[in-house]
């Protein structure tokens, strides 16, 4: 028996920690290793270890072997065949733990091709997917949202911050598929639009969440629309893990999420299945199905074929009818 933890020690806020535990679980699913968890107060919250044993569990006389990245875009499958293809064949008939450290990462979103082209044999994707959605409505089904019941609820993320910054962080300006990309206050407009026209004669609440730093454009930009509640939070420099999880909590459980290109918003992707999310491709999150996850062009435009009234997935959300 293989198992395997992972250590967040790549630094980073939630998100980007999350990208590291994640990407350490698509590993294992991939070669079928066993999760064991490592314990870490503010990332508990999740749930992704949830009914999992834990390190101070196994074995103190077993094997244990290390491995460390970075891998910011993720490993590819041949070179993660030839470090954990090995482990697997050496250690069939006794048992080790392999510590998956610093940022040691196969996105989940990576094994969709993978799959599709048979070069794994299981939908990893979705193992993943599913059980990281499970395991955070069995931790979380409870908590209250500050959403409108009768009300369909869109959030979205608009991530500004000390990111918004194109002398100190010019990658976050130049291209819309890198991470942390910054879409100006049009494409969000423009996904908005096409949500109001989809799904005209539902009452729609969007909701933006984004930080006090940078937000002016944000509050002169939807500050006085009718449809639009803005959630200006505190600034991530604070570190303040309580507003960072209500948020979280609520891109979860809208109705659609609009995520931008930040960590934050994008692995929250990962924990909303059979919900609808807004997303754009980029250098971390692409290739996602286009049943759930709908992706937009760098304007903001996307197919919302996905959102008519026969949509069974729409319809279902929450069992409310659409007029």
């Amino acid at each position: 028996m293989v198992y395997f933890t992972v250590q967040n020690t790549s630094g980073g806020n939630h998100g980007h920690q999350l990208k590291d535990l994640l990407g350490g679980i698509t590993i294992g699913r991939i070669f079928d290793f066993e999760y064991v968890h490592t314990c870490y107060p503010y990332l508990d919250f999740f749930g992704l270890g949830l009914n999992e044993l834990t390190v101070g569990e196994i074995d103190e006389k077993i094997d244990r072997l290390r491995f460390s990245g970075p891998f910011w875009r993720g490993m590819n499958l041949t070179d993660a065949q030839d470090t954990f293809g090995r482990i697997q064949a050496k250690y069939n008939e006794r048992s080790c733990l392999v510590t998956l450290e610093n940022a040691l990462r196969i996105h989940p979103c990576q094994t969709v091709r993978w799959f599709r082209e048979g070069l794994i044999r299981t939908d990893v994707f979705g193992e993943v997917l599913g059980e990281a959605t499970r395991k955070y409505e069995a931790k979380h089904i409870e908590r209250e949202t500050h959403f409108d019941k009768d009300a369909f609820n869109v959030a979205i993320h608009i991530n500004r911050g000390a990111d918004y910054d194109p002398v100190k962080f010019p990658k976050h300006f130049s291209s819309h598929e890198n991470v942390r990309f910054m879409f100006p206050i049009s494409y969000y407009t423009r996904i908005m639009d096409q949500l109001r026209h989809t799904l005209a004669g539902r009452r729609i609440q969007f909701h933006i969440y984004t930080e006090k730093l940078n937000s002016e454009e944000i509050v002169t930009a939807f500050g006085n629309t009718n449809d639009v509640i803005l959630h200006v939070g505190q600034n991530r420099s604070e570190n303040n893990n309580q507003l960072a999880h209500e948020i979280f909590d609520h891109f979860v459980k809208s109705d659609v999420l609009v995520a931008c290109n930040s960590s934050f918003s994008a692995v929250a992707s990962y924990f909303r299945n059979n919900r609808i999310t807004i997303y754009h491709p980029h250098a971390d999150l692409f290739d996602l199905p286009g049943d759930r996850f709908l992706a937009t062009d760098a304007e903001g435009n996307f197919d919302t074929s996905a959102l008519n009234v026969t949509s069974p997935l729409l319809k279902a959300l929450n069992g409310r009818p659409l007029s």
